[in-house]
């Protein structure tokens, strides 16, 4: 079972990704993902913000499938629906995009000095293998 993964700023990372591969293009794809940012690890509901996708939601599914809930409430929402419970629509956001964001807005002190390179050759790498599958 998956457990969040604490943080240098004292809270956690709960990370989920669920992927298949695509035998006849023989690439492997993102299903899934969760990306929870919590205050306590064992207390699911301590979340302050989750990132979700699903590739292929089961119908009827009338939310966008990569989108964003944020476990807080403006005060100028005045919607039936609690704010924690929209599904606000986004892009898809890659680990890479999610580690910026913690390190530079949530003050996740990196373990490597060369942490922004690092993250600038899996990004690389990963755009390459989304040409060359749009490619074939």
């Amino acid at each position: 079972m998956p457990k969040p993964l604490p943080l240098e700023n004292g809270h956690f990372l709960y990370l989920v990704h669920r992927v298949c591969l695509r035998r006849k293009e023989r690439y492997l794809t993102t299903l899934e993902y969760r990306y929870v940012y919590q205050a306590d690890a064992n207390n699911p509901d301590s979340w302050i913000v989750r990132y979700e996708y699903e590739r292929e939601p089961q119908a009827p599914y009338r939310y966008p499938v990569t989108h964003i809930h944020v476990n807080a409430t403006p005060s100028a929402y005045s919607g039936q629906k609690p704010f924690p419970d929209l599904h606000l629509p986004t892009g898809r956001l890659t680990v890479e995009d999610l580690i910026r964001h913690l390190v530079h807005e949530q003050q996740i002190a990196p373990i490597s000095p060369d942490w922004e390179a690092i993250l600038e050759r899996t990004e690389q790498d990963f755009r390459e293998i989304q040409r060359k599958r749009f490619a074939d």
